[in-house]
C-alpha cells in the first residue's frame, strides 16, 4: 500500500440492513485494508433491523474479530438513527463512517486521512456515482435543492463516506435528530453552525453487486424531504 500510515486511533461504523451478500466481504476488506495502515481501530456494525441472514454472520464475525463489535435494533430505525448508536459506542479519536454495501472501498479513507491535519470533518464525493440512472437522478435533484436551500458548497453534501474528529462529534450529538440519510445533510449544518473545519475528497463509487438499494421507495423520498424542512426549521439557515 502507497499510502502513509495513519497514525491516530479510528473507529470505524458500519450501518447495516440486509446486507447478508455484502458485509463479510466489507468487513474483511477493511480490516486487509487498515491492519498494516492504522495502528489501533475498531470496526462497529449497527444492525439496523436486519430480516435477512445479516444478524447471524454479524455474530460469526464478532466471534472471529476482536476488534469488531455489533450493536443491534431490534427494529430498523433508520440510517440516522443506525450511525448515532455507533457514534455513540465509538471511543477512537478519529470516526469513519461507510456504507456497508460495498460500494465504496475502504483504501479511498486515505484520501480522507490526508486531510485529517488541518480538518475537523473530511467529506468524501463521489467523483462517478454508480447508481441506476432513477438513483442518480434522484440524488442530483436533491443535493441541488440542498445546497440552494441550505447555501452549502460541498459537491456531494449526501455522501455517506465521512471522516470526522470525535471531539468535533461529540459536540454535534446532543442536537443531531435525522434518522434517515438526511443525517450527512445535518452533520454538515452543524459543523457550519459550530464553525468546524470541512474539507472534501473525491472517492470512487462502485456497482452494487448483490442485494437491493434502499432509499428509492416513495415512503423514503417523503420522509427525507420532510426531514430537510425540519432541519431548515431547527437551524433557522
Amino acid at each position: 500500500m502507497t499510502q502513509a500510515a495513519f497514525k491516530k486511533s479510528l473507529s470505524i461504523v458500519l450501518p447495516v440492513y440486509n446486507e447478508q451478500d455484502n458485509i463479510s466481504y466489507v468487513v474483511s476488506r477493511i480490516n486487509k485494508v487498515f491492519s498494516s495502515e492504522v495502528f489501533n481501530f475498531e470496526i462497529i456494525a449497527v444492525d439496523d433491523g436486519s430480516t435477512d441472514r445479516t444478524p447471524d454472520i454479524l455474530k460469526g464475525l464478532q466471534s472471529s474479530k476482536d476488534n469488531f463489535r455489533v450493536i443491534t435494533h431490534q427494529k430498523n430505525k433508520g440510517y440516522g438513527s443506525a450511525l448515532l448508536s455507533g457514534f455513540a459506542e465509538a471511543s477512537k479519536e478519529w470516526v469513519f463512517m461507510m456504507d456497508a454495501d460495498g460500494q465504496f472501498d475502504a483504501v479511498d479513507s486515505f484520501r480522507l486521512f490526508a486531510h485529517a491535519a488541518d480538518a475537523d470533518i473530511v467529506c468524501g464525493f463521489r467523483v462517478k456515482r454508480r447508481d441506476s440512472f432513477l438513483r442518480r437522478f434522484l440524488g442530483y435533484l436533491s443535493i441541488f435543492f440542498i445546497r440552494f436551500l441550505f447555501g452549502i458548497s460541498l459537491k456531494d453534501i449526501k455522501c455517506g463516506f465521512k471522516l470526522l474528529r470525535r471531539a468535533a462529534l461529540t459536540k454535534m450529538m446532543p442536537v443531531i435528530s435525522a434518522t434517515t440519510g438526511m443525517i450527512n445533510v445535518e452533520i454538515v449544518l452543524l459543523a457550519k453552525k459550530y464553525r468546524l473545519r470541512v474539507k472534501e475528497a473525491g472517492v470512487s463509487h462502485f456497482p452494487r453487486l448483490h442485494g437491493k438499494q434502499k432509499g428509492v421507495r416513495f415512503f423514503s423520498i417523503l420522509r427525507s424531504s420532510l426531514e430537510v424542512f425540519r432541519l431548515k426549521c431547527k437551524l433557522h439557515t
